[in-house]
């Protein structure tokens, strides 16, 4: 594939979604999604590659709490709660 179709490919693909050109400048996620569909990659090795980005994401958020030890501090609803 080409770089050109691969643009109009990309187009097609985003214009099946709501904000789909939002979506593929600001996530990471979808962005690498859509790529993933535009050069028609299996979909077992797309649920794969998803599976792994979350489980990724998960261990950094988890390692980030284990060092992180300051005290979590809600701010109150409402001034009466002071």
């Amino acid at each position: 594939m080409n770089q050109e179709e691969a643009y109009k490919k990309t187009d097609e693909v985003l214009a099946k979604f709501k904000n789909g050109k939002e979506l593929f400048r600001t996530s990471v996620l979808f962005n690498k999604t859509v790529q993933m569909l535009v050069r028609d990659t299996d979909p077992y090795e797309m649920i794969e590659a998803l599976i792994k980005i979350n489980e990724n994401t998960q261990q950094s958020f988890e390692q980030h709490l284990m060092r992180d030890h300051r005290q979590l501090m809600v701010p109150p609803k409402n001034n009466t709660d002071l």
